[in-house]
């Protein structure tokens, strides 16, 4: 009886294991399908796993064959971008913009050539198109945009440069103190003085030597020679120290010596 009464609990919990799991397996696929890339149609709300860039456009990393939104062209530094939909409220794709040189700003006149807004570095990632960390060649701005207006050779992002305009050309330059730079002796603090100039990091090589004048030579000469001396002077009282220890702890030996 007790093993049948175990089988049969068994048998149950089986059972109930099998239903669980037959309940559970279609909740696990629809919320993966939710996760999984597919083809988008312009019925369906765009959000910034859209990415619109120079080489078509994805969704979650799956290439879109009938995009909703695209690149339409490049006039000089400022893109065209064309859309079948006109975005409704929250709605919003990530663009992706290649530069020669990181603006200053971007801004966005729709379809309709209204102006929509200023869009600041702080509103964008910038990543440089570096092949090591020296040799780089512009960069990719990354931003998420929405009121975009339905229209082809539409949506226009025109961008300002007010800081310097040349690139990286690889050649160093040499600065000269307080015309360039100013460098603080107290603090180590290194300022830019010279506007022409705008870096993003520094090559700096020095050489320094303690003895710049016959004084500061003579001084520290002066204080090894004492050093030395002192040096010397102690291990002569050490040994001199030793040696009185020695005789006292020999003393009866040398007394009874001098007896005999």
């Amino acid at each position: 009886m007790i093993n049948q009464g175990m089988d049969m609990m068994g048998y149950k919990s089986l059972v109930f294991i099998g239903v669980f799991l037959m309940l559970l397996v279609p909740v696990m696929a629809g919320d993966l399908s939710k996760e999984l890339p597919k083809q988008v149609d312009s019925k369906e709300v765009l959000d910034a796993s859209y990415l619109v860039q120079d080489d078509g456009v994805y969704f979650k990393d799956l290439k879109q064959t009938k995009p909703i939104v695209w690149i339409d062209k490049k006039v000089g530094d400022v893109y065209h971008v064309d859309s079948l939909k006109t975005f409704v409220k929250d709605e919003s794709v990530t663009l992706k913009f290649f530069y020669k040189i990181q603006p200053d700003w971007i801004k966005h006149y729709t379809h309709s050539g209204k102006f929509d807004r200023t869009y600041y570095p702080s509103d964008w990632n910038w990543t440089p198109n570096c092949i090591t960390e020296e040799d780089c060649d512009g960069g990719y701005v990354t931003i998420i945009v929405e009121n975009i207006e339905e229209g082809t050779g539409s949506s226009t992002f025109p961008i300002g440069i007010t800081g310097p305009t040349w690139n990286n050309d690889g050649v160093l330059v040499t600065l000269t103190e307080t015309t360039d730079y100013i460098l603080s002796t107290t603090t180590g603090l290194f300022t830019i003085v010279n506007t022409d100039y705008y870096y993003s990091w520094l090559e700096i090589d020095w050489s320094y030597n303690k003895y710049t004048t016959a004084g500061d030579s003579n001084e520290d000469s002066i204080g090894a020679i004492a050093s030395f001396i002192r040096s010397i002077g102690t291990l002569i009282t050490f040994i001199m120290f030793a040696g009185v220890i020695y005789i006292i702890s020999k003393w009866r030996e040398i007394k009874g010596m001098v007896t005999q």
